[in-house]
């Protein structure tokens, strides 16, 4: 894979791997930290309204898997080739990771 002829698949596969990453890492996190919010959270959002309108106590449960390598790359790949992008927006992606 060069600049002039990128391989396509190889770049969104590792930018998955790496959203992958940082969901198992948020899991991992999520586990391990106490219920209090912290101040600086700007964009951790309350999603409680949520599961009263579904008449659920969870809507985030925490026994949600993390999707597998495969269904993230499937997911983005699908994405990707619908609306048509560049491959520069395949490294773009990393930015908002």
């Amino acid at each position: 894979s060069t600049l002039s002829a990128p391989d396509k698949d190889a770049l969104i596969k590792c930018v998955c791997g790496v959203f992958r990453a940082h969901l198992l890492q948020s899991n991992i996190d999520g586990a391990s930290s106490s219920p209090t919010k912290v101040p600086t959270e700007v964009f951790n959002d309350d999603y409680s309204h949520l599961a009263k309108q579904r008449g659920t106590n969870n809507y985030l449960d925490d026994s949600t898997p993390v999707p597998t390598l495969e269904d993230v790359t499937a997911f983005y790949r699908d994405i990707f080739l619908r609306s048509q992008m560049e491959v520069d927006c395949i490294i773009i992606t990393l930015i908002y990771i």
